[in-house]
Order: C-alpha cells, then sequence, then structure tokens
C-alpha cells in the first residue's frame, strides 16, 4: 500500500517486512519507519487532516500513527485474521477495518476502543468503503455480496 497525505508533502509506504514508512514527498528522504507490527503490512492511509495514519497487517491489527513523528497512537485488536481494508471515516473519528475473518469492526480512531462488531455472514471481507457523511459502511466479500450497514449511531464517546 501507499498513501500521499492530503496537503502532498508526506508519503506513506506498507511493507510486506512487517513496517510502513513515512517519506518526505518533495525530497524522497525517509521521515521516519514506522515498527510494530508483526507480520506484513498491505494497507496504508492518511487521516483526513493529515494528521494521522492508519495501517492494516496480516498480523490481524490495524495501528493508528502520528503523522508527524511516526508515534504509535493506538493498535486496534480483535480480529482473528488479516486485516483485510480499512478505512478514517471523513471527520476523521473512526477507522472501519474488515477481515478475512468475516466481520468488520468500527473502532474510535481516538482511543482504539471496539465501537461494533459488524457479521458478513458466511463470507470473507474484501474491501470497505464509509460514505461521506459517515452514517454507512459497505463492505464487499468474496462471495460477490455487498453489505451495507448504517453506523451512525456508533460514535466515539
Amino acid at each position: 500500500g501507499a498513501a500521499f497525505s492530503p496537503d502532498g508533502k508526506l508519503a506513506a509506504t506498507a511493507a510486506s517486512d512487517k513496517g510502513a514508512r513515512l517519506w518526505n514527498a518533495e525530497t524522497g528522504a525517509l521521515i521516519t519507519p514506522l515498527a510494530g507490527h508483526t507480520r506484513a503490512v498491505t494497507q496504508i492511509y492518511f487521516s483526513p487532516d493529515g494528521a494521522r495514519l492508519l495501517t492494516g497487517s496480516q498480523d490481524k491489527t490495524a495501528r493508528v500513527w502520528d503523522a508527524k513523528t511516526g508515534a504509535p497512537l493506538a493498535t486496534l485488536a480483535g480480529h482473528n485474521r488479516a486485516i483485510a481494508s480499512a478505512q478514517f471515516s471523513a471527520d476523521g473519528k473512526r477507522v472501519v477495518t474488515a477481515s478475512h475473518d468475516k466481520t468488520a469492526r468500527v473502532w474510535d480512531a481516538q482511543t482504539g476502543a471496539l465501537l461494533a462488531t459488524l457479521p458478513t455472514d458466511a463470507s470473507e471481507a474484501q474491501s470497505i468503503a464509509i460514505s461521506r457523511d459517515g452514517t454507512h459502511v459497505v463492505v464487499a466479500c468474496y462471495d460477490g455480496a455487498a453489505r451495507i450497514w448504517d453506523i451512525s449511531a456508533y460514535r466515539p464517546r
């Protein structure tokens, strides 16, 4: 995975070596590695305001990082198989993860607290998207179906 910050000044990459990296997009210089995952990191995303990074890994966790320092802010643990997809909500307050464990989960992006578990029935999740208004999530599954949930009730406290 790879991503640019909203202002285009930073780039972030995910890697199969269990790490992720934050780069200066203008010079190509490494700013900091993001270490902590124990298996391949497969996704990386900036928060809408560019202040945080979100990584998803085959180690069954997602992590939230400070985009300036690379400091870990929260570990989102609870899936029992690899993370297939992860996204910040448009307001940056929630993260939704989807896993090969046949669930999607809604998390508080600040504290890492689990807000909800959404079953995808008998199919592994492949990809997710959160509506712009943050009220719904769609999960595309390997069985060819999409599951849509209203997540407006799951708000960080």
